[in-house]
């Protein structure tokens, strides 16, 4: 894999001349699996600073796991108005270390959405887009994420929680039964 360093600090909500913005550091990308990504959806008008934030860890060596990432744009390309940031990783074949990986982008992120989940996908299924929605592997978004909101218990005040999931997405359960691991704290 001869790849080149990449470290593109712009704002996606102003990007229109491609379709993805990435980070990607050349020693992880070699030396760590690939073969799939974590998925954090946002309302695009929003993503900006959980971009900043993603890449910040990822330089910081916090995204364990993390080979390389990339950010959508306001290309024409995405008009849902659902942003993304994909988070690559894998073997997608070890679900045990794709969870642990999963497991640590949640804690250090503090990644929020309405679905109460976050959403693995091989790449494998993305090349084959005749399932589009489908995902490999969920994770349960933990209770501290929210909490660190400050928002009120049982409270409908969803304002500050992400609620930019593409509804293909929501309630799938592609054989991706929560199981009892998938709870517990790092």
């Amino acid at each position: 894999k001869g790849v080149a360093k990449e470290c593109d600090d712009r704002d996606p909500t102003t990007v229109t001349d491609t379709p993805w913005i990435g980070e990607l550091d050349p020693i992880r990308f070699t030396k760590l699996s690939g073969g799939g990504k974590w998925m954090q959806f946002y309302d695009h008008n929003k993503i900006w600073p959980h971009w900043q934030k993603c890449q910040s860890l990822y330089r910081q060596g916090k995204l364990s796991g993390v080979s390389n990432m990339k950010v959508s744009t306001l290309h024409p390309h995405h008009s849902s108005g659902v942003g993304v940031i994909i988070l690559y990783c894998g073997p997608p074949d070890n679900e045990k270390k794709c969870k642990k990986i999963g497991r640590v982008i949640l804690k250090e992120t503090g990644y929020t959405n309405l679905s109460k989940k976050m959403f693995y996908k091989t790449d494998t299924q993305t090349l084959s887009k005749g399932r589009a929605g489908y995902h490999k592997f969920e994770l349960p978004i933990p209770q501290e994420n929210f909490d660190a909101l400050k928002l009120e218990p049982n409270s409908n005040n969803i304002n500050h929680i992400n609620s930019a999931i593409p509804s293909k997405m929501r309630n799938m359960n592609d054989n991706n039964d929560t199981k009892e691991d998938d709870l517990k704290e790092l």
